[in-house]
């Protein structure tokens, strides 16, 4: 995505710092994007070493078969082989310094001070939150029930940004809100648990939702106000399920984005 938009935008792949030219600029980041590669963030608008050429974008393109599902006028674009992607004269390697001022780590690390200050002990989840939602879920479930309660009560917390692999025609939600609501399968009877998973930016996938907070008693609601969570999530509509049982996290817009952080408080 990020090599096909580089190559079609104005703005990306160092356009702005070519447009800025000859001003000196320093750039601030918030990121939102696993590992910080700044070549990838906001798809580079001040580093003219990420500009993509045409023909490597129409090569990217050809070797997912996408070629029958994109605009007539973004093909004929591309194909312009008397074209440049990268205006003459400008240096590849002139890339303004970059300072990262926010990112998923940052989060993660707040959110561990706040919870030491409430009195938890506190768990990080070893590696950023990447992969199936599914297999997040299994595996975070897993480490929140064998967490060791014994000198008191615990925060486990993660941060990063799953996947979702949709069906055709999915309910509404969205990456966090799925997690939240298998997690809440998962934690049905328990308790002592209650788990967070949201959206730093506070809207999860196309909705106004953050994400979701459930705990053992999340599942029953649902059930009791006419929603079956088993079937809401193969559904992919966690979404209306989590606003029946009051589970479903409603921030407003915050601003910022640096991916998703999730939180087990185990009591």
């Amino acid at each position: 995505m990020n090599t096909v938009r580089r190559a079609l935008s104005a703005v990306k792949g160092g356009c702005v710092a070519r447009r800025a030219m000859p001003a000196r600029c320093s750039v601030l980041v918030l990121s939102d994007v696993l590992g910080d590669d700044l070549d990838t963030i906001a798809s580079a608008p001040f580093r003219p070493a990420a500009a993509v050429a045409r023909h490597t974008a129409r090569a990217e393109i050809e070797r997912l078969g996408l070629r029958p599902h994109l605009p007539t006028a973004v093909l004929r674009f591309l194909d312009d082989a008397e074209a440049t992607a990268v205006e003459p004269g400008v240096a590849a390697d002139r890339n303004p310094p970059h300072t990262i001022i926010a990112n998923n780590a940052q989060a993660v690390a707040a959110a561990a001070a706040e919870a030491r200050r409430l009195g938890y002990r506190v768990e990080r989840w070893p590696e950023p939150l990447a992969g199936p939602v599914e297999s997040l879920v299994e595996a975070w479930w897993q480490a929140v029930a064998g967490v060791d309660r014994s000198q008191g009560p615990v925060c486990l917390l993660g941060g990063g940004e799953p996947t979702v692999t949709l069906p055709p025609s999915p309910g509404e939600g969205g990456r966090s809100q799925h997690a939240a609501l298998l997690l809440a399968i998962q934690a049905r009877g328990r308790d002592d648990v209650t788990l967070l998973c949201a959206g730093t930016d506070g809207s999860d996938g196309p909705t106004t939702a953050a994400g979701g907070c459930v705990d053992g008693e999340t599942a029953a609601r649902m059930e009791a106000a006419g929603y079956d969570p088993v079937r809401a999530a193969e559904r992919f509509a966690s979404g209306p399920a989590l606003t029946a049982a009051g589970a479903r996290l409603v921030t407003g817009p915050t601003q910022t984005n640096v991916m998703d952080l999730w939180v087990a408080v185990v009591a």
